[in-house]
């Protein structure tokens, strides 16, 4: 299981342009396509790993650098909202600081 380190600048910001500091990464195959999901708290994630990996489709927890490279890379990355409606419980996640590929 990665492990989490806290950081003091958000290197992702949600579809309003919001920042969004400490996040927990699934990678997970839906559909054929492999796409990123950001949740807030690792229990979060966990649960969502566990139910996905229930469903037969290929999941993993990735580290925050992981999940960084792969969404500068142009993978689908989404948010967890939490207790929002149901239309509104998923967003897009941008990186906020996009590093150059060298």
């Amino acid at each position: 299981m990665p492990t989490h380190e806290p950081s003091n600048f958000a290197t992702y910001s949600d579809a309003l342009g919001n920042p969004v500091f400490d996040t927990f990464f699934v990678l997970a195959n839906l559909e054929g396509e492999d796409q990123l999901f950001a949740f807030r708290s690792p229990r979060d994630r966990d649960v969502a790993e566990l139910s996905i990996t229930a469903k037969g489709m290929r999941c993993q927890a990735l580290t925050h650098q992981e999940a960084f490279i792969l969404a500068r890379e142009g993978m689908l990355a989404w948010v967890h909202n939490g207790d929002v409606p149901a239309d509104m419980v998923w967003s897009p996640i941008y990186l906020k600081y996009p590093a150059r590929v060298a």
